[in-house]
């Protein structure tokens, strides 16, 4: 569940999810999960009956694929929509996924996943280093000896390319625009959106993410006790380049 002790957090804004989910997860990208398993499975060595973890699953794109392969699933995450479209979407799949809503900071099941992933761009949300950490400590734990995590995420020098954006997406009558700014210090991306409803309403959401490069990811890694690195570019299983766009890191103890 979302953590009381930490107020304010943008992250804890239930409409925020809600409101921006048809941007966000049209089902070309429900379908882009199966490639991208794909391309995640020939990065990492887990068994055929390994136990993974979908962290921050959100309407469990990747957590269903992985189940349809075979493998045991769990998925968290701290948006209540998001789990009930998650279950909704296994239940028509005929899918057997544990599904659980919680807080990254604070999920932990004692040296349980062969498999821990954190994709699309999911991590590095709290203005709290402590935070940040404490989600990379937690799915140290969860760990079985041997285990790997992933970390799935926009690259900071890809960002920095751009360092002022903006976007503007139409879908079901309604407008989301979105403008972002980098940080004077290149840490920290701020995203301010407007979505415009047919019927007038309209809706404004500021969101802060910490940016990462391989070097400053190493750095939070290592304090959370991981100790063996790879660096991909996103998915493709090519080495990851400052001329990257997505980062993926598998990360062992």
């Amino acid at each position: 569940m979302p953590n009381p002790s930490i107020p304010g957090r943008w992250s804890d804004n239930d409409r925020f999810w809600e409101a921006t989910f048809p941007f966000e997860f049209d089902e070309t990208r429900f379908a882009a999960a199966s490639h991208e398993v794909t391309g995640l499975l020939g990065l990492v060595e887990v068994p055929d009956d390994g136990v993974i973890l979908d962290m921050c699953c959100g309407p469990g794109r990747h957590a269903l694929e992985l189940a349809l392969r075979g493998y045991s699933v769990t998925g968290v995450d701290r948006t209540t929509s998001y789990i009930d479209i998650a279950r909704s979407r296994a239940a028509s799949a005929g899918a057997a996924i544990e599904y659980i809503v919680a807080d990254a900071t604070s999920f932990e099941r004692q040296s349980h996943f062969d498999l821990i992933l954190n994709l699309f761009t999911s991590f590095g949300y709290f203005d709290r280093h402590s935070e940040n950490v404490a989600v990379l400590s937690r799915a140290r734990q969860s760990l079985r000896p041997g285990g790997q995590l992933v970390i799935e995420t926009i690259s900071r020098p890809a960002v920095m390319r751009v360092p002022q954006a903006t976007d503007r997406l139409e879908k079901n009558g309604s407008v989301l625009e979105e403008s972002s700014t980098v940080s004077p210090d290149r840490t920290t991306l701020t995203g301010n959106w407007t979505l415009r409803h047919p019927s007038g309403l309209t809706e404004a959401f500021t969101f802060r993410l910490n940016l990462y490069s391989a070097q400053s990811l190493t750095k939070l890694l290592r304090q959370a006790g991981f100790t063996t690195l790879r660096f991909f570019d996103g998915f493709s299983g090519n080495p990851y380049t400052d001329d990257s766009v997505r980062m993926l890191v598998v990360a062992r103890f």
